[in-house]
């Protein structure tokens, strides 16, 4: 078999990212076993794989991969990811591991509703281990593809995967399109007459609103969610009927009555945050909760989600628990303190790419209300 065929089959099985079996390849070049054995074994040779076990091969030079990967056109490509997907469908046993290797295919194919549905699983995945970044793209996929997709389910997947994209959203992201993209689920849930999920929508607007300061807009969202679940008897619905009342009330500058918002929104015994949105949500009733008086409360509230975010490495969320806290001292007229935190915010910032903390912070180092600072002053406890 000449070089160049062996390369073609090389480049074919290029598609599998991680361990791949020579009968794989058989199935997804349609070649003779002999030809993609000799293949392989040029492949070994060269050491751009290996084969770690008898008839069973991974590519061990990333650089060559991804260069094979590249020289492949963008229609092969699509037939030879779905075809892997279709060999791995049938050949991995039931395992948590299955449904990542399924995705890797799915994020390079269009997609139906079964597919957008294992990416909506994977992004879940990601979302329960706090990895956030990849959550999003698993999540951005499902709602490229289920959005071409017309019907009942197709709609119905759309408000699903936006409801739970909500959770990861935070004001790093674009605002345009959190609020195109919530629009967009609230049309197709005016259609359906779905009135569970309308008033959430309609909150999680409100949420992106507030942050970026369209108040008026935001509150109006808020009442037509209110008067939805006014005669609810649902108490996921009430309860975050809570949670948003709360938002909403910090940012008019009611700070006691925020925080009682708060306490009516969380369970009886507190549990970690599992979600940017509940870090955002007890960030604020911290802050609120420091400037009612509750200083102890309020600090220990910030702290804790500080804590948490940077034990999980999610230093994006860290950077804006250092802000809460130096807004915090800031107003407490701490302006050492403060002035570490902000220090903090910005590094955390930088090293998250996290563009937002990052203005925030260096507008509020710039204010002529804090003094002078010491740069080499390390952030300490409160």
């Amino acid at each position: 078999m000449g070089k160049d065929r062996a390369l073609e089959i090389l480049a074919q099985s290029s598609v599998f990212e991680d361990e791949f079996s020579i009968d794989w390849v058989i199935e997804l070049t349609g070649e003779k076993a002999l030809k993609v054995l000799s293949a392989l074994e040029f492949g070994c040779e060269n050491h751009w794989i290996k084969n770690s076990n008898t008839g069973i091969f991974k590519f061990n030079d990333p650089e060559k991969q991804s260069q094979f990967l590249s020289g492949l056109s963008g229609s092969q490509s699509g037939i030879l990811h779905a075809r892997a997907l279709e060999i791995l469908s049938k050949e991995l046993p039931d395992m948590p591991e299955k449904n990542s290797r399924l995705t890797t295919h799915l994020l390079k194919i269009k997609n139906q509703i079964q597919g957008c549905g294992l990416l909506v699983e994977e992004g879940d995945n990601q979302r329960k281990a706090w990895r956030f970044d990849r959550a999003q793209i698993f999540y951005d996929k499902a709602l490229e593809d289920v959005s071409l997709l017309k019907g009942k389910q197709a709609d119905e997947l759309f408000i699903h995967i936006t409801l739970k994209y909500a959770k990861i959203w935070t004001a790093s992201q674009s605002y345009q399109r959190a609020k195109t993209t919530l629009k967009q689920a609230l049309s197709k849930a005016k259609t359906l007459d779905d009135k569970t999920v309308l008033p959430l929508l309609r909150l999680n607007l409100a949420y992106q609103e507030l942050f970026f300061g369209k108040y008026d807009t935001a509150q109006t969202q808020i009442e037509k969610g209110r008067q939805m679940i006014k005669n609810s008897e649902d108490p996921a619905l009430i309860r975050s009927l809570k949670l948003f009342d709360m938002f909403l009330l910090y940012w008019q500058g009611l700070f006691t009555r925020a925080f009682a918002g708060y306490e009516a929104y969380i369970p009886a015994i507190e549990t970690p945050p599992e979600t940017r949105f509940d870090c955002f949500a007890k960030l604020i009733a911290g802050h609120a909760s420091g400037l009612s008086g509750n200083i102890s409360q309020g600090i220990g509230m910030i702290d804790a989600v500080h804590q948490h975010t940077t034990t999980l490495g999610d230093l994006g969320t860290a950077s804006y628990a250092s802000l809460t806290m130096g807004s915090l001292l800031g107003n407490l007229n701490r302006f050492e303190d403060a002035i570490v935190y902000y220090e903090q915010t910005l590094e955390e910032a930088r090293a998250s790419q996290s563009s937002r903390p990052r203005v925030y912070g260096l507008l509020s180092l710039g204010r002529r209300d804090l003094p002078g600072q010491d740069p080499g002053k390390k952030p300490k406890k409160p």
